[in-house]
C-alpha cells in the first residue's frame, strides 16, 4: 500500500473532532470540517485594509471535508456553510477529501 492509499484509508482519523475537525453544516448537512486558518492570514490583512478604505470586506477561507470526487462543488457554485451563502472560488479533490475555498462579500 502506497502513501496515498494509506491516507485515503485514514481520512476518518484525520478529519474528526478528536484531531483537527469541528462540526459545521454544509448545505444543511452536519459534518466534520477542517477550516484552514493559516491559508487566510495574508488575505485577512488585505481585507482589513480594503474594509477601512471601502467599508466592505471579503470573508475568504478554505475548508476540507471527507467526500467523493463526484461531490466536489464547481467554481462559482453558491455553497451554504453554517447557514450562510458563499461563492466557491476554488475546489479540488485530494486523496478522499474536498478542499474548497469560499468567499463572501460582507459589509
Amino acid at each position: 500500500m502506497n502513501f496515498k492509499e494509506q491516507l485515503q484509508k485514514d481520512i476518518s482519523i484525520f478529519i474528526n473532532q478528536n484531531e483537527f475537525a469541528e462540526k459545521h453544516f454544509i448545505e444543511d448537512v452536519e459534518m466534520d470540517v477542517i477550516i484552514d486558518v493559516q491559508a487566510n492570514s495574508n488575505f485577512e490583512k488585505a481585507a482589513e485594509l480594503q474594509a477601512f478604505q471601502e467599508g466592505i470586506y471579503q470573508s475568504k477561507f478554505k475548508i476540507m471535508y471527507a467526500s467523493t470526487r463526484e461531490e466536489l462543488p464547481r467554481q462559482g457554485y453558491k455553497m451554504k456553510f453554517d447557514g450562510i451563502d458563499y461563492d466557491v472560488v476554488y475546489a479540488e479533490f485530494e486523496d478522499g477529501m474536498s478542499v474548497v475555498t469560499l468567499l463572501r462579500n460582507e459589509g
